[in-house]
C-alpha cells in the first residue's frame, strides 16, 4: 500500500530519500538534481500526511535553499573566465547554480520523505525493527523538539507582548531564550519520570498496540531503490 499515511511506512520514505542522496551526490549531474526535486515534489504531493497543503514541501525547500544559493553565488560567481558584469562571470554563475540545485535536491528529498510519516509512526517502526525502545523515544523526541520549541517561543513572545515587555535586542536573552530553555528542560524532566514509570529502559520485548502498516511492495522498494542508486553511480564511475 503506497497511498499516503498511514499507508506509507516511515522506512520507505527514508529509503527513498537515501536513494536520492546517493544518486544526486554520486552522479553529480544537474539533470539528476532537477529530476530529484521534481520527483520529491510529486512524492510529497501524493503521499504527504498533509495532502491538503501540497505546497509546503516546495516552499520549505526553496526557503531553506535560498541562503545557501546566495552564498554560492557570492563565492563562485565572481571567479570565472567569461565575465558578464563586474564581479559576475558566466561560468562562475553556472557553477553556483549547479551547486545550489544539488543542495536543493538533497534538502527537498529529506523534506518530502519526512512529510509522508508521523513522528510517532517512525518511533514505533524503530521499536518494531527490534531496536531498543529507548532509541525509538530518542528519535521521536528529537524530531518533535523543533516544533515544540517553536510553539513555546510563540507563547513566550505572546506573554511578553501582553505584559508590555519588549523582546528585541539583548532583551531576547532573559525574556525569550531563558524561559524557552527552562520550559524544554521541565518538559524533558516530566517525560523522563513518565517513561521511567512505564519501564521504557527495562529490557525485554514490547508489543505495539497499533503497529505501523507495512506491505511487501514497500519492503521491496526499500531494498531495491538504494541498490539501483548505488549501481547507477558505479556504472557512471566505470564509464
Amino acid at each position: 500500500m503506497l497511498n499516503g499515511s498511514p499507508g506509507v511506512h516511515p522506512f520507505t520514505g527514508l529509503s527513498v530519500a537515501a536513494s536520492a542522496w546517493i544518486a544526486v551526490v554520486g552522479l553529480n549531474s544537474p539533470w539528476v538534481s532537477a529530476a530529484c526535486v521534481l520527483a520529491a515534489w510529486g512524492w510529497a504531493a501524493a503521499f504527504s500526511t498533509t495532502r491538503s497543503q501540497p505546497w509546503r514541501v516546495p516552499l520549505w525547500g526553496l526557503a531553506l535553499s535560498a541562503p545557501v544559493s546566495a552564498s554560492m553565488i557570492l563565492i563562485h560567481a565572481p571567479h570565472g573566465q567569461r565575465p558578464l558584469a563586474p564581479l559576475l562571470t558566466a561560468d562562475g554563475l553556472a557553477v553556483a547554480l549547479v551547486l545550489s540545485l544539488r543542495f536543493g535536491a538533497l534538502v527537498t528529498a529529506v523534506l518530502a520523505a519526512t512529510a509522508t510519516f508521523r513522528v510517532a509512526d517512525l518511533a514505533k517502526a524503530v521499536q518494531a525493527a527490534g531496536l531498543p525502545a529507548s532509541l525509538g523515544y530518542i528519535v521521536g523526541a528529537t524530531l518533535r523538539l523543533v516544533p515544540e520549541a517553536r510553539v513555546a517561543v510563540d507563547r513566550i513572545r505572546e506573554a511578553n507582548a501582553l505584559a508590555g515587555r519588549s523582546t528585541g535586542g539583548l532583551a531576547v536573552i532573559p525574556r525569550v531564550i531563558t524561559p524557552l530553555v527552562t520550559t524544554l528542560m521541565v518538559r524533558a524532566a516530566h517525560s523522563a519520570r513518565s517513561l521511567e514509570t512505564l519501564g521504557l529502559g527495562n529490557p525485554g520485548p514490547r508489543t505495539l498496540l497499533r503497529p505501523v502498516p507495512d506491505s511487501r511492495p514497500q519492503r521491496v522498494v526499500r531494498w531495491v531503490l538504494p541498490v539501483v542508486a548505488v549501481a547507477a553511480v558505479m556504472g557512471r564511475a566505470a564509464i
